[in-house]
This record gives structure tokens, C-alpha cells and sequence, in this order.
């Protein structure tokens, strides 16, 4: 029976590690060319809450000049703003928007497929050890 409680308290503190404490939509908050910190190490920019009613946005756009990579908090139409600029004239696209609404969602999708990945393996390895101890 201690064993089982054990490895619920072990398996509750891992899980509260991924859920935020505070009820503000986080998001990355960064700008710049591809190839930098916004677009390679997005873990290590800014980070901000969200006003209410506002989501995670990820938007890139490219020209002749370059790429441009965009995350931060905007209001749920952002997409379709992005979308409304397009001028063929300029030779600017719009090549990715997407909006989400949980913490720090506007990074890249492997970094909270691992974080998803690591919850579900602790949570295994509690099962294990119950079977195993238990």
C-alpha cells in the first residue's frame, strides 16, 4: 500500500509539472529571420501572458529578402488578417499561420510532442513499478 501511494505522489508531482499555474494563456514572443533563436531554440525567447480572449499565434512569411518568423499572443483572427496582406505585386507569401490556445503552443510541434511524450512515459513507469513492487 505504501508503494502505491508513493507512486501516486511521484506520478501527481511529474504531471503538475506540465499544467501552469496561473490561469494566463503563455506564449512565445519573438520575431525574427529563420535560421535564429525564434526559428531554431524557441525555448530560450521571451515569453508572455496573453490579455483574455487572445490565443498563441505562429505566422512566416517570405520574400525576396528573406524569411520571417513571427510567434506571439494576437486576437483569434490573426490568420485571416495575415491572409488579407497577401499583395502577389510584392512577391510576399504567407506561408504558414496557425493559432492555439494552450501554454506556449506557438513553439515548434516536436518541442510539445516530447513534453506530451515524456508525461505519458513517467506515467508508464509508475504503472511498472506498482506491478513491480506493488
Amino acid at each position: 500500500m505504501k508503494n502505491t501511494i508513493a507512486l501516486i505522489y511521484i506520478f501527481l508531482t511529474v504531471f503538475a509539472q506540465h499544467v501552469p499555474l496561473s490561469s494566463a494563456l503563455q506564449c512565445y514572443l519573438c520575431e525574427e529571420q529563420a535560421g535564429k533563436i525564434c526559428d531554431q531554440n524557441v525555448r530560450s525567447v521571451l515569453k508572455t501572458n496573453c490579455t483574455e480572449s487572445f490565443v498563441c499565434v505562429k505566422y512566416i512569411w517570405s520574400d525576396n529578402v528573406g524569411t520571417i518568423i513571427h510567434r506571439s499572443c494576437s486576437p483569434r483572427s490573426i490568420c485571416d488578417d495575415q491572409r488579407a496582406q497577401i499583395n502577389p505585386a510584392t512577391n510576399r507569401t504567407l506561408k504558414y499561420c496557425s493559432t492555439c490556445n494552450t501554454t506556449l503552443c506557438n513553439s515548434a510541434p516536436i518541442s510539445s510532442f516530447y513534453i506530451h511524450n515524456a508525461f505519458i512515459a513517467s506515467f508508464f513507469v509508475c504503472l511498472f513499478m506498482n506491478r513491480l513492487f506493488g
